[in-house]
């Protein structure tokens, strides 16, 4: 069985949809379970992956051989240092329980953020990270890798980039997209900043994280799950049928090579993907 905590999230969802979908048993865990539009008569076990006795009882009844850890603290419902505490608490109680389970592979998640204040672009999974953050979610996405690297567990690293797509957020601190396709579903102007970043569909996003936890074999420790190119926001625009400037400044984005090498490449473009989620918002769905 392949447990996802956080697998009634944003990108859990996509994740544990790709995995049913590829055939594979597959567990989807929430603190607080729920029906989700993508995953119809899928039943999520309730889990606080904080708790070990929580994780503990999960494992008296399921036997899990694969996690992918997804499951975060929501974003701002407490202070950034109570935030960051929550998510290594969980991390380590998560790392805890693949220990006593003997899972066969975690896939902790992690961030594009990690690599603030790398020069070298694209960024390589091997390169070097400043170890200062911008933001507390790359300062706890990098301790989160620590820990799991030095667990001796079958550990692999997906720091996962620009995700947009159905159930995220309308808007986004960090890219575009969201606020640009939901303008466009209701007939608003569609405003296109300058820059752009490397966009990922969410069924995408959610096939590579399959792919890297059935894989039979992989070459590496870290991967960026990203489509490896950069996404001008004047490229949506055009997707969506609005006008904006070109841009003029490089854009940052990630060397997707590795996991492309793994057997994993992206099947959306950024059309058929605008098309798709202007088709899932036109159905009536506010995220």
């Amino acid at each position: 069985m392949i447990l996802v905590t956080g697998g009634l999230g944003f990108i859990g969802t996509h994740t544990t949809r790709a995995l049913l979908d590829r055939g594979h048993d597959t567990l989807p865990a929430s603190r607080t379970p729920r029906p989700s539009p993508l995953l119809p008569g899928v039943t999520a076990a309730a889990l606080d992956c904080t708790d070990p006795e929580s994780l503990s009882a999960l494992g008296r009844t399921t036997r899990i051989d694969t996690i992918v850890h997804l499951a975060a603290a929501p974003l701002g419902g407490a202070s950034p240092l109570a935030e960051m505490a929550t998510n290594l608490q969980a991390i380590a109680a998560v790392l805890h329980a693949a220990a006593t389970w003997h899972v066969q592979r975690v896939i902790v998640a992690s961030t594009i953020g990690v690599y603030a204040g790398v020069d070298a672009v694209p960024w390589r999974e091997d390169a070097p990270l400043p170890v200062a953050s911008p933001h507390p979610i790359p300062a706890a996405k990098k301790a989160g890798e620590v820990l799991a690297l030095a667990s001796g567990l079958p550990v692999v690293i997906a720091r996962i980039g620009a995700t947009w797509g159905p159930l995220g957020r309308p808007t986004s601190l960090f890219i575009a997209a969201p606020a640009m396709v939901h303008a466009a579903a209701r007939g608003l102007p569609v405003e296109a900043p300058a820059g752009g970043a490397d966009l990922l569909y969410a069924p995408d996003c959610g096939a590579a994280l399959a792919h890297l936890a059935t894989a039979p074999a992989l070459d590496h420790t870290v991967y960026n799950i990203a489509s490896g190119r950069p996404t001008p926001n004047a490229a949506l625009a055009a997707a969506l049928g609005a006008a904006a400037d070109a841009p003029t400044d490089p854009i940052p984005h990630m060397d997707a090579a590795r996991l492309r090498a793994s057997g994993w490449a992206p099947a959306w473009t950024v059309e058929s993907a605008a098309a798709d989620y202007m088709s899932w918002l036109a159905a009536g769905h506010t995220r």
